[in-house]
């Protein structure tokens, strides 16, 4: 019975821990240009100088986001189609936090070679 009472006490304690070891990460994309919330973002989070993804959350259409991560440090990617991709790199977690308002620019290729893409292109060049 005592060794009982002692395994279901170790267990509660590890349980306890391991939710006291969470934090809620938060945040919000935007475009820079226009301050428009970006719906659909994608924020992944890496442990430090690591490839492999420890967790991921899409942003709402508010552009808002939140993801609970163990505490630690960790590196932050977001991306959005056609924005340049950010990285938040060493990013502390050890009380709740807010990220705040990141705000994305376009590719630089994407909009200021556009217009000379269409009025320079030469089709005859191509084929």
């Amino acid at each position: 019975m005592k060794k009982l009472l002692l395994f279901f006490l170790f267990i509660s304690t590890s349980l306890l821990h391991s939710q006291n070891n969470k934090v809620i990460v938060t945040g919000t994309i935007t475009d820079s240009e226009t301050n428009i919330p970006l719906e659909y973002a994608t924020i992944s989070v890496f442990n430090v100088n690591s490839e492999k993804a420890v967790n991921g959350v899409i942003s709402d259409s508010n552009g808002e986001f939140s993801i609970e991560l163990n505490k630690g440090n960790y590196d932050f990617k977001v991306e959005f189609i056609s924005f340049k991709i950010k990285y938040y790199r060493n990013i502390t977690v050890n009380d709740p936090l807010d990220l705040g308002t990141r705000a994305f620019n376009w590719w630089k290729y994407v909009r200021g070679n556009w217009s000379y893409w269409r009025k320079n292109w030469n089709w005859n060049k191509t084929r």
